[in-house]
C-alpha cells in the first residue's frame, strides 16, 4: 500500500511538472523551443559551475577558520565584525546551495526557468561571497588590552609588618632575575590579603607592561583543574583536548607571546610549571605562589621565599580594638582581658578580627573572662599551629550560641574555596534545606535569610562579595572553610562530602560514601562531559545521600 501510494505522488508530481512546463512554454515566447528541449543540459552546466564556486568558497573559509584559530593565541586581537559577518553569510548559502542541488537531483521543481534564473543568481553570490572574503585589510581588529582583574581588597593590618612584605615583594617582582617567588605563612596569618595588593599594584602601575592572572588553587587542586582556571583567564578553550601534554602545550604557545605575572593562590602541592603549561622565564613570564607550606615554596624552585610574619604584639592589639567598635572607653579591668585574648590569637589577624568581632557590644565583667577562660581551653594543648587556629575559629563559631547560624555557615563550607555565593541564592538553598524557620510569608523567610548573613558577616565568617555579573555575594575565608568542614566530622566520619570545584571527570568511590553521609557536594565539575550542578541532600544517617549532578 506504501508504495502504490508512493508511485502514485511521482506520478502526481511529474503530471504536474509536465504541465507548468506546457504553461511556462506558452507563457515566455522569447524563450526558444531549442532552449527547453536542451533544458537539462543548461542545468547540469550551471549546477557544475555552482559546485565549483562552492568548493573555492569553502576552501576561503577553512583558510579564513584557520587563521582564526591560530589568532586565538594572539592577545588583545578578536575577529573584525565584517568577517563575522561573512562567516555566517557563508553558511546561510552553504545552506542554500545545499538545498538547491538537491532539488535538481531530484527535479523537485515546477517552473525550469525560474529555477535556471534562482541557480544563476546563487552562482552570482557566490562568486561575490569568494571576492569578499579575501580580507585585504586583515581578519582582526585590536581590542581593548585588559592586562588583569582587580580584585577587591580589604584594608592592610599591621601597617609596619606589611608595608615590610610589600616592599620586599615588589622588590622581587621588579627584578628581571627573578622568576619564581614563593609567599609562606600559617594559615589566616594574611598572605592572601597582601598578594591581593600586590595584584592591584601590577594592574594600577602605568610603567608595568605584565599580564596578571590571578587563579585560587585549592587543598584537592589537579593540574587539569589548574590548566583550566589559567586557560580561562587567556581566553583559551581546552574544552575538547582531553590530553595533559597537548592541553600544556596549548598553554605554553599562548603564554608564551606576553610578559606576565600568573599568581596561583593557597597552593598545597607542588605541581611542576612545565606539566601545567607555564612558560616560566620565557618573554619574562613570572610565577608568583601563596602556600602555607615552605616545602611547597622549595618543591617549585622559588629563588625567593618571602615568609608573612604574625603581627607584632601592639599591632595585635590595635587591630583587636578597631574590630571591637566599641565607642566607650573598656573598662581598665575589661582592656586587661581583652589584650590577654588579643595575645591568644598569636598574631593572627583573621583570629584577632573573628574573635574581637564576637566580643563586640559585651560590657559584662563576667562575660568577658569566661570569653578569656574557654578561649584558652580553646587553645591549650595543641602543638599543631593549624589546629590551633581552627580551635581559635571554632572559638568565634561556638560564641554564635545559635545552632540556625551555625548550621547556616557549616552550610556556605558545600562551595568551592574562595567561591561568591550569590546572597539570594544562598537564601533559596537554606530555604529548600529547611535551615531556616518557616514563616507565614516568603518575604519574611528571606528577611529572616538577610538577616542570618549579615549576622555571619558582622562577626566576620563571612565576607562580602560582589561577582562579575554585579551580583550581592558572600565568600568564605579558606582557613574559616577549612575549619567548617573539620566541625562537620563526627568521629573520624565525614558528615560532608564535598568534592566541589575539582574539575573531576566520575562520581567519587564508594569508599568516600559514608553511611553517616548528610550533605554532598559535586557543583562546578565534569562528571559525564558537563559540568555539573549543585545539589545537595540532607537525609538521616541511617540511608545514603542521594545526588544529582
Amino acid at each position: 500500500m506504501g508504495i502504490l501510494f508512493f508511485a502514485s505522488v511521482t506520478f502526481v508530481m511529474d503530471y504536474i511538472e509536465t504541465m507548468c512546463t506546457s504553461i511556462e512554454l506558452l507563457n515566455n515566447s522569447c524563450t526558444s523551443m531549442g532552449e527547453w528541449f536542451n533544458y537539462r543540459k543548461i542545468l547540469d552546466e550551471k549546477m557544475q559551475i555552482l559546485r565549483r564556486k562552492m568548493e573555492e568558497l569553502s576552501s576561503t573559509e577553512e583558510d579564513v577558520n584557520a587563521e582564526l584559530r591560530n589568532a586565538e593565541y594572539k592577545f588583545g586581537k578578536k575577529p573584525k565584525r565584517i568577517v563575522e559577518n561573512w562567516l555566517k553569510d557563508v553558511k546561510c548559502k552553504t545552506t542554500e546551495a545545499q538545498y538547491l542541488q538537491g532539488k535538481a537531483g531530484k527535479r523537485r521543481y515546477l517552473w525550469r526557468s525560474q529555477f535556471l534564473q534562482l541557480v544563476e543568481k546563487n552562482i552570482q553570490e557566490v562568486i561575490k561571497l569568494v571576492e569578499r572574503g579575501r580580507f585585504s585589510d586583515g581578519l582582526l581588529i585590536d581590542v581593548h588590552d585588559q592586562r588583569g582583574d582587580a580584585l577587591l581588597t580589604t584594608p592592610l593590618v599591621g601597617q609596619i609588618t606589611a608595608e615590610k612584605h610589600l616592599e620586599k615583594i615588589w622588590k622581587c617582582l621588579m627584578n628581571d632575575e627573578i622568576i619564581r617567588i614563593g609567599v609562606y605563612g600559617m594559615g589566616g596569618v594574611g598572605k592572601t590579603t597582601i598578594v591581593s595588593h600586590v595584584n592591584n599594584q601590577l594592574l594600577e602601575n602605568p610603567s608595568s607592561t605584565y599580564h596578571v592572572y590571578w587563579v585560587t588553587v585549592s587543598q584537592e587542586s589537579t593540574i587539569l583543574k589548574l590548566q583550566n582556571d589559567i586557560a580561562k583567564y587567556i581566553k583559551l578553550d581546552l574544552s575538547n583536548e582531553d590530553n595533559q601534554s597537548k592541553r600544556a602545550a596549548k598553554l605554553l604557545k599562548a603564554l608564551g607571546g606576553k610578559k606576565f605575572v600568573l599568581i596561583l593562590d593557597d597552593m598545597w602541592t607542588v605541581f611542576p610549571p612545565e606539566e601545567i603549561g607555564i612558560p616560566i622565564g620565557v618573554n619574562e613570564g613570572k610565577l608568583f605562589i601563596t602556600t602555607r607550606s615552605l616545602e611547597v615554596c622549595r618543591g617549585m624552585k622559588c629563588q625567593e621565599r618571602i615568609k608573612v610574619e604574625p603581627l607584632s604584639p601592639e599591632e595585635a592589639w590595635k587591630l583587636f580594638v578597631e574590630k571591637l567598635g566599641s565607642d566607650k572607653v573598656l573598662n581598665p579591668e575589661i582592656e586587661e582581658i581583652a589584650k590577654s585574648m588579643a595575645e591568644e590569637c598569636a598574631g593572627l589577624p583573621l583570629a584577632i578580627i573573628t574573635i574581637a568581632r564576637s566580643m563586640t557590644g559585651v560590657d559584662d565583667i563576667h562575660d568577658w573572662r569566661s570569653a578569656l577562660y574557654e578561649l584558652r581551653e580553646y587553645a591549650n594543648g595543641l602543638i599543631d599551629m593549624e589546629g590551633q587556629v581552627f580551635n581559635l575559629l571554632k572559638f568565634s563559631y561556638d560564641r554564635l550560641k545559635d545552632e540556625i547560624l551555625q548550621q547556616c555557615l557549616l552550610y556556605c563550607a558545600l562551595f568551592p574555596e574562595d567561591y561568591k555565593i550569590p546572597r539570594v541564592d544562598l537564601i533559596v538553598d537554606w530555604l529548600a534545606e529547611g535551615l531556616i524557620d518557616e514563616r507565614r510569608t516568603r518575604k519574611a523567610e528571606y528577611d529572616r535569610g538577610h538577616a542570618i548573613l549579615n549576622k555571619l558577616e558582622n562577626v566576620c565568617l563571612l565576607e562580602k562579595a560582589e561577582d562579575d555579573e554585579g551580583q550581592i555575594c558572600v565568600k568564605m575565608h579558606d582557613v574559616i572553610r577549612d575549619m567548617a568542614l573539620n566541625i562537620t566530622r563526627k568521629n573520624g566520619s565525614a558528615v560532608f562530602l564535598v568534592k566541589a570545584g575539582l574539575q573531576l571527570l566520575e562520581i567519587p568511590n564508594e569508599r568516600e560514601w559514608s553511611k553517616n553521609l548528610e550533605r554532598v557536594s559535586l557543583m562546578n565539575n565534569l562528571i559525564d562531559g558537563q559540568l555539573s550542578c549543585f545539589h545537595v541532600t540532607q537525609v538521616p544517617q541511617t540511608t545514603h545521600p542521594s545526588v544529582a549532578i
